[in-house]
């Protein structure tokens, strides 16, 4: 997949960035509709308070798509993650971030 486009972010590029800004909320509506469902069938003791903290944790988005590099420099979430890395160490700075 071709993130960057030499206009800047390409179309697949603004649908991971739109994904990724959408995924905990999808994650945290499966959870609740779990507790829900688990509600009025079954006596369980897991609230997934745990899981959520960690997931607002590990795939935060700012909202305003800025990052604040170790030179003190603002720039785009996208550029600070992406840009400039190897597939590989991309993909696995991705695969980090959704590990439990």
């Amino acid at each position: 997949m071709n993130v960057f486009t030499s206009d800047g972010v390409s179309e697949k590029g603004q649908e991971f960035i739109d994904y990724f800004k959408g995924f905990s909320g999808k994650v945290e509506t499966v959870l609740d509709s779990i507790k829900q469902r688990d509600a009025r069938t079954v006596q369980s003791n897991y609230g997934f308070s745990a899981a959520l903290s960690n997931l607002s944790l590990r795939f935060d988005y700012p909202e305003d798509d800025q990052v604040v590099n170790r030179d003190g420099i603002k720039e785009d979430w996208i550029y600070y993650n992406y840009e400039k890395f190897p597939l590989v160490a991309s993909l696995q700075k991705s695969q980090d971030s959704s590990r439990y």
